[in-house]
């Protein structure tokens, strides 16, 4: 099974609620000054598309702001907030025009959902079949496929690549480990002068002076200025940038978080499924039951609660953490907040296209499947295509 062969192979749309699209304006006028553009973007991340966005109209990077993250390896398109002038703006894998005038920045809650399509190649028959069949006992006959809300692997960072999650190691005023894990791991897709960065840092970790020198220039080398200048490893992690801060956390809870799911769908038993796949057939069979249980992501100030306590207390033993002990020492900032997130939800509208034979693999007898869906924000098409099989 191949996704993402090509950009266009991976298609998301994103879609905002009814009531906040209608109050558009088409003009600005009092009570209506944030200008709302719809950014359409390919093998791009969310925060470099705004920032090429923000240059291409001369303002401040933060003069652009998105609702919600979008797929890098991907054709996308989404709403963004922008405090400037401006119609219309382009360049290399992006483009961006003014859609109308809202009274307030658009946040998540504003996105009704994101509308997918996707190709899934290199098939066999029976892998197409078996796709099928998973499609039929998710959806039940109700026309949305149930699934465990987990969230997706490319939230992991660091974790990725065998390396552990920097988070763990933060908690227990590690820090210097952490900022390792977070610019000093190389990854395959890396390219530029990230592909540069983390290979060089990760060759030569710990000559602070040399790496300062020769490192190429982006805002995760001020951690190494740091250290250069004989820092400590907490100010080196402060000195990176905020996004790199809040995801680092953000990684290590979703996954406790995973886990806890896991364990309450299986029923709190140590024995289980073998994987996801197979835990999300269970959640669909249980979608009446789980449907609206909400669970937070692990914090100190989560309030423990049935169902899913027992889950919880279970994922974080594992990790060789209590919930109390999730704070960053020292720093204020990046904090382990929980808000809470459904267990389950709901791939509305799935409709699968295919076998169709696959013109980019011609001669081998292998085939692709044309995927359909919209999820609420902040649900995992990933997840999606592994409750299906794939």
């Amino acid at each position: 099974m191949t996704i993402r062969r090509l950009p266009g192979d991976f298609r998301v749309r994103e879609r905002l609620r009814e009531d906040v699209a209608r109050a558009l304006t088409p003009t600005a006028g009092p009570g209506h000054a944030v200008a709302v553009w719809v950014l359409e973007k390919e093998s791009l991340t969310t925060p470099e598309a705004t920032a090429k966005l923000a240059r291409a109209l001369g303002l401040a990077a933060d003069a652009v702001t998105h609702a919600g993250l979008k797929d890098k390896h991907a054709v996308t398109e989404q709403h963004v907030c922008v405090r400037g002038d401006g119609e219309h703006a382009e360049g290399p894998g992006w483009s961006a025009r003014r859609i109308g005038f809202a009274a307030r920045t658009l946040t998540a809650a504003d996105i009704e959902c994101n509308e997918f399509e996707i190709i899934v190649r290199d098939l066999g028959r029976a892998a197409c079949a078996e796709m099928r069949e998973r499609a039929r006992v998710l959806c039940g006959g109700s026309g949305g496929a149930w699934f465990v809300n987990y969230f997706g692997d490319q939230r992991f960072g660091s974790a990725r690549h065998g390396e552990g999650f920097a988070a763990a190691h933060l908690v227990k005023g590690e820090f210097i480990e952490a900022v390792r894990l977070l610019i000093a791991t190389p990854a395959r897709k890396d390219t530029g002068t990230r592909r540069a960065f983390t290979r060089m840092a990760a060759a030569r970790w710990g000559e602070w002076a040399a790496l300062a020198k020769e490192l190429p220039g982006c805002p995760e080398r001020a951690a190494v200025e740091a250290l250069a200048l004989g820092r400590g490893g907490a100010e080196a992690f402060a000195a990176l940038p905020h996004f790199l801060r809040e995801m680092c956390v953000d990684a290590w809870q979703s996954h406790l978080w995973n886990e806890a799911a896991r364990r309450l769908v299986e029923g709190g038993g140590t024995s289980g499924p073998r994987g996801r796949e197979d835990t999300h057939l269970l959640a669909a069979g249980r979608a009446a039951e789980l449907s609206g249980v909400m669970m937070p992501l692990p914090g100190p100030e989560m309030e423990m609660r049935e169902p899913w306590r027992g889950a919880m207390e279970a994922a974080l033993a594992d990790a060789g953490v209590r919930a109390e002990e999730l704070r960053v020492p020292g720093l204020r900032r990046p904090r382990f907040g929980s808000p809470e997130r459904a267990v389950v939800a709901c791939a509305g509208g799935l409709t699968l296209e295919g076998p169709r034979e696959d013109a980019e693999l011609s001669g081998r007898g292998r085939f692709r499947m044309r995927v359909r869906f919209e999820l609420p924000s902040g649900s995992y098409a990933t997840e999606v295509l592994r409750a299906l099989g794939q």
